[in-house]
């Protein structure tokens, strides 16, 4: 069995680089294919990256279309949205000072001074 559907969806993301509430759209077509076999004996299928998906199961004769919307949508959307112009600047680096510690004989010298 094969299920196609169509998304689209109007998103309010965050922008990794302000941090600001970035308006985003998605529209995209999607298919799945869904088998009565697809089951437990299929938990344990080695996957080959040129093959087909593994067809997903259906449970109990039905299909929850909102679970495969719900899914390919979080696949479409952005992973780093962008504000527009947003772009990241590197804080300038400061040269390093030397840490000067303290001698632990700082305090012996202070004493030699007073007698």
């Amino acid at each position: 069995m094969r299920l196609s559907g169509h998304i689209k969806a109007e998103l309010t993301q965050i922008c990794v680089v302000t941090l600001e509430p970035t308006p985003t759209s998605v529209e995209e077509d999607f298919t799945r294919v869904y088998s009565v076999e697809a089951g437990d004996e299929m938990a344990e299928v080695v996957i080959e990256m040129d093959e087909d998906d593994v067809p997903d199961p259906i449970e109990n004769g039905h299909i929850d279309m909102g679970e495969a919307a719900a899914e390919h949508l979080a696949l479409a959307m952005d992973p780093f949205p962008r504000s527009p112009g947003a772009a990241f600047e590197a804080p300038p680096e400061e040269p390093e000072e030397p840490e000067v510690k303290p001698s632990p004989f700082a305090g012996l010298a202070a004493l030699q001074k007073k007698e």
